[in-house]
């Protein structure tokens, strides 16, 4: 199977790295000269996915000059405020074949985790040795997610990244899921990546697909931001 198009959630507003994101939305973010998203883009763009779907809420008007750089891309508005991401894949669900769903504050530093080829639906993980608080993915053959441990582990494992690819089969399932959930107040409030590997574990068979930590950087919080990039330090003083 092959990935042919993509998913970027940038609809959050990332209070956890404010003051810098009550003037910009995450992704949009400048760290070492490149914004986040663009990580993500030319990532796509070099293993020749070109049919992207940016899903925009929080200051949206700022994603607009992406256009410029990847005239390409399709920015969808999630409109529903008050809920979690479980809206913008709800938006997206009618692109969710063959799809690769990403994060949009991952820094992608090695494009290869977004290799097209695939052979089962599933996410990309780092193998962690220590105690997290992360989502973990318990597995019985190292290949496999058999559970998810929403709240961490004590004894570390495969931690999720928000990089995964669905098949054509296991997308109609997931769109599905996802339009039962969101139909339902109590469930808007949901990650949207409850639902594959929580609610309807059995349902799928999910596959980690490796990662290094050289590989990706997460931006979640302003102490991220600082460790890898300096110039913010100062800036962020000044914004205070």
């Amino acid at each position: 199977m092959k990935v042919e198009r993509a998913i970027i959630l940038a609809a959050g507003r990332g209070d956890r790295l404010r003051p810098i994101t009550d003037e910009i939305p995450k992704p949009m973010i400048t760290v070492n000269g490149q914004r986040i998203i663009d990580t993500i883009l030319d990532a796509l763009y070099l293993n020749g996915i070109r049919e992207i779907y940016i899903i925009t809420g929080y200051l949206k008007e700022k994603y607009q000059v992406l256009k410029e750089k990847y005239p390409d891309v399709v920015l969808l508005e999630n409109e529903y405020t008050g809920c979690n991401n479980i809206s913008s894949v709800f938006i997206a669900r009618e692109h969710l074949k063959n799809t690769f769903i990403i994060a949009g504050d991952h820094i992608i530093r090695n494009p290869k985790v977004l290799d097209t080829e695939f052979t089962e639906s599933g996410y990309n993980s780092i193998y962690t040795p220590d105690p997290t608080k992360e989502w973990i993915f318990d597995t019985e053959d190292n290949e496999h997610i058999f559970h998810c441990n929403r709240y961490g582990s004590d004894e570390g494992g495969w931690q999720l990244f928000g990089i995964s690819r669905w098949s054509a089969d296991d997308a109609a399932k997931l769109s599905r899921f996802i339009e039962e959930a969101f139909s339902a107040e109590e469930n808007r409030s949901k990650y949207w990546d409850e639902i594959a590997l929580i609610d309807h574990k059995d349902d799928f068979t999910l596959r980690i697909y490796p990662m290094d930590q050289s590989d990706i950087f997460e931006i979640d919080t302003l102490e991220d931001i600082l460790n890898v990039d300096e110039s913010w330090r100062e800036k962020v003083a000044k914004m205070k």
